[in-house]
């Protein structure tokens, strides 16, 4: 797998905590060329979907870390959408042309990593997922030109819903594969990512990462779930100078970081 990390942001405004994802992301892989897929700035202020995720663009005031990001040694790429949808929906149709197109490793910018990604950049597999029930695609991967993501960008593309949040994500993944036993309906090889590395404290359990101290033991990352409403309070609050205030599981992954 070509050793690349790709991430989506849209417009030039990001809080300290999503700067982080890239910030940890340096910090545990230091060879690997990341790049940073650069949307235009959202242009709707509302939610436009019923489900409870929010976006930052309809909240976030706080400092913008976007333009120390060159400092990390990332490269922000422009990419511009196929057509008019809302960042979070841009974010996976990004994720599924940039591993099409050129393979490597995607991310969310909502994790706080904990360790390097070398175990996945090692994988010889074509797709690298993470299925668990249900899957989450926070970290995903693969092999260039792989057919799998040619066919997920397509279903993306062909279903889209503006008003569903996952309708280019989750959603296009169960439209190719279906709801029972997904994973043998896979006609390439792949890697399951265990559940622990990036989601051993999920979005039903966000209270273990912002009430509680949990252990980081067998953790690679802190996912924290950024359209999440009790993630919403955090991505305000948490910053350099705020920091020492708290301590909760996702501080305890911030200053392992810094």
């Amino acid at each position: 797998m070509n050793k690349k990390i790709f991430a989506f942001w849209a417009g030039k405004y990001m809080s300290w905590l999503r700067y982080m994802t890239l910030h940890s992301a340096r910090k545990y892989n230091p060879d690997a060329e990341i790049i940073l897929l650069n949307a235009p700035e959202p242009c709707n202020r509302n939610k436009v979907w019923p489900s409870h995720n929010i976006q930052d663009s309809l909240y976030y005031e706080g400092p913008n870390y976007f333009e120390d990001i060159p400092s990390l040694g990332v490269e922000i790429r422009e990419w511009v959408p196929p057509f008019k949808s809302e960042p979070a929906q841009q974010c996976d149709i990004s994720q599924w042309s940039s591993m099409y197109e050129e393979g490597g490793l995607f991310i969310d910018m909502d994790i706080v990593f904990t360790g390097n990604l070398d175990y996945l950049f090692e994988r010889q597999e074509e797709v690298v997922l993470c299925y668990h029930d249900f899957f989450s695609i926070g970290v995903t991967g693969g092999l260039k030109g792989c057919a799998f993501h040619k066919r997920l960008l397509d279903i993306a593309k062909k279903n889209f819903d503006p008003h569903n949040y996952s309708t280019c994500g989750t959603a296009s993944i169960y439209k190719l594969l279906g709801d029972e036993e997904p994973l043998n309906k896979m006609t390439c090889s792949y890697y399951n990512i265990p559940q622990d590395h990036f989601y051993k404290y999920d979005w039903q359990n966000l209270n273990k990462i912002y009430e509680n101290s949990e252990s980081l033991e067998g953790v690679r990352g802190v996912h924290w779930y950024g359209g999440a409403p009790a993630s919403k309070e955090w991505n305000n609050k948490l910053f350099p100078r705020t920091l020492k205030r708290y301590s909760n599981t996702l501080v305890a992954a911030l200053r392992e970081v810094l």
